[in-house]
């Protein structure tokens, strides 16, 4: 006896399956709550501050005095020697910008 003969049908050609939507909830009315106000605080005079003293900020205290941080100097002497070396076309010997720039710095800040 033949064998029976296996057909397929391509998923294109079959015919697609319903898909049955559950019904849509109804929306209903709602009332927006209105926001609660505060109620105003009672009118009391507070006591009149006096104005903060200002603090000179240490940095700033130090320079005036000559003193810098280490970092401080040594990029000013850096900033300074640049300047020297420029004005000599930055030609000449870099170590005697630097004690140049040293010795400005030291009479600047005193």
């Amino acid at each position: 006896m033949p064998a029976k003969k296996k057909t397929t049908v391509s998923k294109e050609t079959a015919a697609p399956k319903a898909v049955k939507k559950a019904p849509a909830a109804k929306k209903t009315a709602t009332k927006k709550a209105e926001p609660v106000k505060a109620a105003p605080a009672p009118a009391t005079k507070a006591p009149a501050k006096k104005p903060a003293a200002k603090k000179t900020p240490a940095k700033k205290a130090a320079a005036k005095k000559g003193l810098l941080s280490p970092e401080e100097r040594y990029q000013r002497v850096q900033t300074e020697a640049y300047y020297i070396a420029e004005q000599h076309g930055f030609g000449g010997d870099d170590l005697r910008y630097w004690l140049l720039a040293e010795q400005k710095l030291a009479e600047e800040l005193g």
